[in-house]
């Protein structure tokens, strides 16, 4: 494919509406041509994303042109877009890809395809929305081959590996996983599902859709038109003899009565939650209306994490950590020393950003006797944590001033996520 190249590397067929300007319109030797074009255009963007590890990719369509971005190391970065004419050609050949209907303009749709690529396929799944200048279109890349979910490839410490491990190995509780939407949850959760499918074992999931297709595990999409919620689908479970569960996520009283209730019965239940700290999980289960007694005596774990970038290699610089910068992350100099931090200068491999890929950052609390015993007089949050520190829990921020110092990310993004 001949012509021009884009900011991130997309070479656009030779006449086609590249939008070289934001701030002008297409001029007229821009105006659509063959929609040929968008066919090109629609493969290239896909096979970069693949390439460049995007998760997710947006076609935004405003009054003069249409806007490309992707989602790289959780960040939106724009690519070179052709003009706004192209919008509807380009939105309806997607839509023909993920078996949509093009007709179809006034109500948001949802589809999903594999995309063959070197050897293997890529699912993608595709959300429409109409806006005021067209439809904006996101597809969610899930690359099996950049994520190949296993405990051991989480980059755990060590002590919260060990834990973990012996935790899903026991036959019954409840284990939490929680954090923001892209923070790697559902990972995580088949990282351990990973090492619990085998032969001895019935292994079953739950999802909204299924996100890793597995072979030993039975997966159950829910379907909330069909009257399939989480809450139904698990009550289901409980008639299959199972020996393992995964639930995608608890959203509602009734799905976190179920699977409390299921881990009370002799069941391993595997979830997420929506909190910003592991210990705000206990309290987050009381709020959907899960008794204390019920919580204290079904819950084994919660593992909370995020996702920060993670400095080029290549590009990576040496530089001293500023005072301003240690009191932002709740030190000072007097209670730990200057130290050396470390920054992306940006090159070739990185974009020019300055980090390439990311890593976990995690927060591990294990019920214990003690955590039990206020789980039972409903204790707050910060009583929690403070006992769990006694014990050796250490929470998101401290991971981040440990990544930092082993020159891993940057102050900004432990910051920024923690």
């Amino acid at each position: 494919m001949s012509g021009r190249t884009s900011e991130l590397g997309l070479t656009w067929p030779k006449g086609s509406a590249h939008a070289v300007s934001r701030a002008a319109g297409p001029s007229a030797s821009e105006q659509p041509g063959r929609s040929a074009d968008a066919v090109a255009w629609v493969e290239q963007v896909i096979n970069d994303a693949i390439e460049r590890r995007a998760s997710d990719v947006h076609f935004e369509p405003f009054r003069a042109q249409l806007r490309i971005r992707m989602r790289i190391d959780g960040q939106l970065q724009d690519v070179a877009s052709p003009a706004g004419a192209r919008s509807p050609e380009i939105a309806s050949r997607i839509k023909v890809l993920a078996q949509m209907d093009i007709a179809e303009q006034r109500v948001p749709q949802d589809g999903r395809l594999e995309w063959p690529t070197k050897g293997r396929k890529v699912d993608l799944r595709v959300s429409t929305l109409p806006t005021a200048f067209g439809e904006s279109i996101v597809i969610r890349v899930l690359d099996r081959n950049n994520t190949r979910p296993h405990l051991d490839g989480l980059h755990l410490p060590s002590d919260v590996l060990e834990k973990l491990r012996l935790i899903v190995g026991r036959p019954h509780g409840l284990v939490l996983v929680t954090g923001p939407t892209g923070s790697g949850k559902t990972t995580t959760l088949y990282g351990a599902l990973a090492e619990l499918n085998g032969i001895d074992r019935k292994v079953m999931t739950v999802e909204d859709p299924v996100e890793f297709k597995t072979d030993g595990l039975v997966q159950v999409s829910v379907d909330a038109a069909a009257g399939l919620t989480f809450a139904r689908t698990l009550r289901s479970f409980l008639r299959q003899d199972p020996d393992v569960i995964m639930v995608g996520e608890i959203r509602d009283t009734e799905t976190a009565q179920v699977a409390t209730q299921a881990a009370l019965t002799g069941h391993l239940v595997l979830t997420t939650l929506h909190t910003g700290s592991a210990a705000g999980a206990v309290s987050r289960l009381f709020d959907l209306g899960v008794e204390p007694f019920l919580v204290a005596n079904a819950l084994e774990a919660v593992l909370a994490q995020r996702l920060v970038r993670r400095i080029c290699s290549r590009c990576r610089v040496r530089t001293k950590a500023e005072a301003s910068q240690l009191k932002d992350l709740g030190l000072t100099e007097t209670t730990v020393p200057a130290f050396d931090v470390f920054h992306g200068t940006g090159c070739e491999q990185c974009q020019g950003t300055g980090f390439d890929g990311r890593i976990g950052l995690f927060e591990f609390l294990e019920i214990v006797p003690v955590i039990r015993n206020l789980i039972l007089d409903r204790s707050p949050v910060v009583t929690l944590e403070r006992a769990a520190t006694n014990l050796g829990f250490r929470t998101l921020r401290c991971e981040g001033v440990r990544a930092v110092r082993q020159g891993l990310t940057t102050i900004d993004e432990v910051l920024r996520h923690t």
